[in-house]
Parts: C-alpha cells; structure tokens; sequence
C-alpha cells in the first residue's frame, strides 16, 4: 500500500513538474514557435499579443491576426507531441471574435494564407498536361499537393464570428458579409474530408446597413467528402429581397419589378449518397408590396409578376414554389443549364400563361369599351341614320385602338425598359 502510495505521489509530482515546466516554455517562447511555423509552413507572417498555458494543457492565444484570418480569443486543446510542429491533431478549439475571409473564384476557394492560389503549379500543370510522373498515379500527386496543411479538429465551438465572402467572379462582384456567426464542428478533418458534423447560425448585414437581417441563417447537417454522402438542411429565414439588391442584375432589380418590400424564406434539403445529390427547395413569399404610383405601378414585368405570385398562391395561404434539383455533389453546378430548363418549364411563365393574361386583360377592355359604345349609340339615336352610321364607324375604331394598346401594355416592353436598354448597350459595346 506504501509504495502504491508513493507510485501515485510520483506521478502527481512529475505531471505537475511537467506543466510548471510547459508553462514556463510556452509562456516565454510560445508566441515565437507559433510565428515560426507560420513562417515555415506558409511563408506567412502573424501578428499575436499572447500565448499562454492554461491547466490542463490548454493552449490560450489572444489577439491573433494573419491576412484573412483573425480572432480576439481562442482556447485549443491538443496533442502536446503537435505544439510546434505539423500535422496538428486538436482535441477542441473555442474561438471568440472569429473574423475570416473566403474568397470563391471560378478556380476555388482561398483562405490567405493557409490556402492559396498556386500560380507555380498552375503553370506546370498547363505545360506538362495530364503527363504523370513514373512510379506515381494521379491521386497520388494530387494528395501530395494537398500536403501543405493537413489537421484534424475534433471539436470545434465558435462565437461572435463573421464572415467575409467574396465572390469576384460574378457579373457584379458581390462582398457579403455573416455576422453573429455561432458554430459548431465535430470530427473535421482536413484535407481527407471524411464525415463531420455541422450546426451554424447567422445573419447576414446588408452593403447600407439599413436592412440587415437577424438570424437569417441556419445550416445544420452530415457530409461525408470522401464517400460523396450527404444529409443537411440550409434554411433562409426572413430573408429581405431589398438587402442585397446592390449585387442583382438590372432584371432583378426592385425598381424594374416594382417591388416595394418583399420578404421570402427559403427551405433547402440536401441528400447525397454515393455523389448523387438531390436539392430539394421550397420558396416562401412571405410578404410583398408593390409600387402604388409612377412607371413602375404600369411595367408589364410587374404585371406578370403579380400573375406568377398569384398562380402559386392558394386561397388563406402563402404563395409557395417547390423544385427538386438532381446533379453530383462534387460537381453540383455541371447540370446547371438543364435545371434552367426544367425550371423554365415547371414555372408558369411561359407563352400560355402570357396568352391566358393577354386574352383576359383584353376582354375587360372589350368589354368596358363596347359598353361605352353603346352609351354613345343611344345618344346619337335620335340624330338619325347619318348620325348613328358616324358614331357607329367612331367607336369601332375608338374599340380597336384601346385593344391595340391593351395587347401593347401586356406584350410589349415599357418605356422605361427600353431606355434602360438603350442606355447600357453603348456601356456593353
């Protein structure tokens, strides 16, 4: 019993030799190593206040700042064989303050400076085609080039976060930022991707401030990269159709729609298996307006659009549209033209809609306009036949003018389309 007594007393004094010892290296050079790596692994640079230990061997970093990553606080409990020195294997990691920036361009997603464009090897690649080197396969070299960052991240909690996405490509670059970000992540694992676990909320800030949108956001589900398997759900809650109309092309625009307020909410169902991803979306009007006065109360793209609204909207209910999408999961946008398609023809917007719009707008003119012949043909009664022939000839006329114009407002394009078009094609030339 002694000398089980002593065993213990043993270990308790070595383990606590061993974190006064770790306290005081990590303390004094803590803040060098981290940089160090950085430097290493990344050829980057990082601004860092403090780097402390905190019982049980929990690394504390505050303040830390690197291109497009940074954060006030951050706790990260991992493997003490991994301090300064890569692959890390991290047992849990709290972030506060969490301030990242994701750039999406058509070659990828980047993070500076921990993922990165490579120029170098993008120009290789272009010079040496599909050409592998002997003794080595495709997959082999492609991990090797992944081989620059590699961790794995048990459990990941974040709070107070944003994010910065930047989306260059687009015809009207887009910068849209999440704020009040709340994560969690469960087994990640980087760049293998196996199955992880994740559950995000946020809102989304609006380019004038005026219109940002609380808790507009929610993610929540499975995916299995390396397997192709998915199961998640991103709902879009709330969602103010002014707020990002700075990033719309002109056919979207509010003021060519004569939208006044619109709020939509957005379901969206993801299933993977075996890289065959189903999207299934439902859309919610949840409240619209639209212009009283001015051009924009007579535009016929407002006209349709009250039409499309009011097809999709049952009687005491919210005007509701479901499409159900079928691609791969790691190529989601290769069947993007046919879900134009099958969107274009599952909408009633097409030609017999228009013909349905055009043939009951005109029957109310008709309709108003032989009733006001025939006020007149009874005025002009006792004028005699001269009389009644001149009114008769007259109103036929006057009828067939106003049905011009009725087919005209419908079909054709407004004023203020055609000077809008008129004034971009000298910009697009």
């Amino acid at each position: 019993m002694r000398k089980l007594l002593v065993f213990i007393v043993t270990v308790i004094i070595i383990v606590l030799l061993l974190h006064v010892a770790l306290y005081v290296f990590i303390n004094v050079r803590g803040k060098d190593l981290i940089q160090e790596a950085l430097e290493k692994n990344f050829n980057a640079q990082a601004d860092i206040e403090k780097v402390s230990l905190k019982f049980p061997f929990s690394l504390e970093i505050k303040n830390f700042s690197s291109q497009d990553l940074s954060f006030g606080r951050a706790i990260i409990s991992l493997s003490l064989s991994r301090i300064a020195d890569f692959p890390l294997i991290i047992n849990t990691v709290y972030v506060d303050g969490l301030h990242l920036k994701l750039t999406k361009d058509k070659e990828g997603i980047y993070i500076n400076p921990f993922i990165q464009k490579n120029k170098d090897d993008s120009e290789n690649r272009t010079q040496a085609g599909s050409s592998v080197p002997d003794g080595g396969s495709k997959d082999e070299n492609k991990e090797e080039e992944s081989g620059d960052l590699y961790f794995a991240l048990k459990n990941l909690y974040c709070k107070n976060s944003v994010l910065e996405l930047v989306l260059p490509d687009l015809k009207k670059p887009a910068n849209i930022v999440f704020s009040d970000i709340d994560i969690e992540v469960h087994n990640f694992q980087y760049p293998q991707l196996p199955e992880f676990s994740l559950d995000l909320h946020a809102s989304v800030l609006s380019p004038e401030g005026s219109r940002d949108m609380k808790d507009a956001l929610r993610i929540k589900g499975d995916l299995d990269w390396q397997n192709k398997d998915m199961d998640m759900m991103v709902d879009i809650t709330g969602f103010d159709y002014l707020a990002l109309s700075k990033f719309y092309p002109e056919v979207w625009q509010p003021k060519n729609l004569g939208i006044e307020e619109a709020c939509l909410t957005l379901n969206t169902k993801l299933k993977a298996i075996s890289n065959d991803l189903t999207i299934d979306w439902l859309i919610t009007l949840e409240k619209i307006s639209f212009a009283s006065t001015g051009q924009e109360a007579s535009s016929s793209r407002m006209k349709l659009l009250k039409t499309v609204i009011a097809f999709f909207q049952k009687e005491d209910d919210k005007p509701r549209y479901r499409f159900v999408y079928k691609t791969k999961l790691d190529s989601p946008w290769q069947f993007f033209p046919s879900l134009l398609e099958d969107l274009r023809s599952s909408l009633p917007i097409g030609p017999a809609l228009i013909a349905e719009t055009v043939i009951e707008k005109t029957k109310e003119k008709i309709s108003k306009n032989a009733g006001q012949a025939i006020e007149k043909t009874k005025e002009s009664l006792g004028k005699g036949v001269e009389g009644v022939k001149k009114i008769t000839v007259d109103t036929a006329i006057d009828v067939l003018d106003n049905t011009f114009e009725t087919l005209k407002s419908i079909i054709g394009p407004d004023e203020g389309d055609t000077a809008q078009q008129e004034k971009t094609e000298p910009e697009s030339e």
